[in-house]
């Protein structure tokens, strides 16, 4: 790592990282802020970790922390604060355009609010970034998904969709389908690929034949039972859906269940009355039925999916596209695809994050970006 100069060291700098700024600093003839005074500081560090201000609680406890250490147990306790992945996950989120709400028309709630939670939950549990992208692009693919891995693709499922009356089946798929490429390219890639929906890239190196080849990937997404099945209802129905507990809810579960068991053993062996397992059993009926339901990704039989001429959706006289990610970054895509014939959103998602096999690396710093 190259030195900073001995400019930028008549400047304020505390860390290693302090120098090269100072340099550039140096360089226009300026210099760090003035340092905050500690109420200020614990009211930055509160409203950008957790998005709130501190409690006066919090800030006494800080006031009155004279270590060395100061500071980083305090962003510490933020940290672990729930607030804080409720406020990381609003930008996450926000990229992969999440809404409570249809998008269309009438606008209608739809179900989709635990997948927030799955988004919110990935931040506080410090999820590795690779088990997140693989969760949401395919984690109906994973052997023996989880609830919360299928709850998590109900990233596929972010889309505006519409269930008016004249809604023609095709259009709607081709629609979504390039919804689908233009988020996933600015998310992970960090790329235009939308752009090349009717036409080659005018400035990337992106295709035509790459926007569809991509979109390919998705064809096993099914979206016919919300066309065939859907409806402008509040909240509207778009199937497929699945209704699952929330994590504390399984917690909650989990301990009345066991302690059911526990007294129904005791009840046999006549050490306890009876009177408790009714109790019992009322809660675990409470908590399952509050249940939510949420759009999760089922697997289908892949659509075919054609080239459309100029992004025509009723022109069938382009070439079938096979699921391929675009042609000149197609030398770093050796992963392992369990159909070589047929390669999954799995296959997808493992390029996107497989630093020696696919582009992990560059994956990583559009994430940095």
């Amino acid at each position: 790592i190259p030195q900073p100069t001995s400019a930028s060291e008549t400047l304020r700098a505390d860390h290693w990282i302090d120098g090269y700024i100072a340099q550039q600093l140096a360089d226009v003839g300026s210099n760090f802020s003035p340092a905050a005074d500690r109420i200020s500081l614990a009211r930055r560090l509160s409203f950008d970790l957790c998005g709130l201000p501190p409690s006066s609680e919090q800030v006494a406890s800080f006031l009155a922390d004279s270590a060395d250490s100061a500071v980083d147990q305090y962003v510490d306790r933020l940290l672990a604060s729930p607030a804080f992945g409720e406020r990381f996950a609003i930008y996450w989120l926000d990229l992969v355009r999440f809404a409570d709400t249809v998008g269309y028309h009438g606008d209608q709630d739809h179900h989709i609010s635990l997948y927030r939670d799955y988004v919110i939950n990935a931040f506080n549990d410090n999820l590795g970034f690779q088990q997140f992208t693989l969760d949401q692009i395919a984690g109906d693919l994973l052997p023996n998904p989880s609830d919360e891995q299928i709850i998590a693709t109900g990233y596929n499922r972010l889309l505006q969709t519409s269930h008016e009356g004249g809604v023609q089946a095709k259009e709607y798929l081709t629609i979504y389908a390039a919804d689908r490429i233009r988020n996933l390219s600015a998310v992970w890639l960090g790329a235009t690929v939308g752009c090349a929906q009717c036409h080659d890239h005018k400035f990337d190196p992106y295709t035509a034949h790459d926007f569809y080849a991509l979109s390919a990937f998705f064809a096993d997404v099914d979206e016919e039972q919300h066309l065939k099945r859907g409806s402008d209802s509040v909240p509207t129905q778009r199937a497929p859906e699945k209704n699952f507990l929330d994590r504390a809810q399984r917690m909650q579960l989990a301990h009345a269940q066991q302690q059911l068991d526990k007294i129904e053993l005791a009840a046999e062996s006549k050490v306890l009355p009876p009177e408790p397992i009714e109790k019992l059993r009322q809660q675990i009926t409470r908590i399952e039925e509050s249940m939510r339901t949420t759009m999760i990704t089922v697997s289908i039989e892949p659509r075919m999916i054609r080239f459309l001429p100029r992004g025509n959706w009723m022109d069938d006289s382009g070439e079938i596209v096979s699921a391929s990610v675009p042609e000149f970054m197609r030398s770093t895509f050796n992963v392992q695809c369990n159909d070589a014939a047929r390669p999954s959103r799995l296959d997808l998602a493992n390029w996107l994050i497989d630093e020696q096999r696919g582009i992990g690396l560059l994956t990583a710093r559009v994430q940095v970006n």
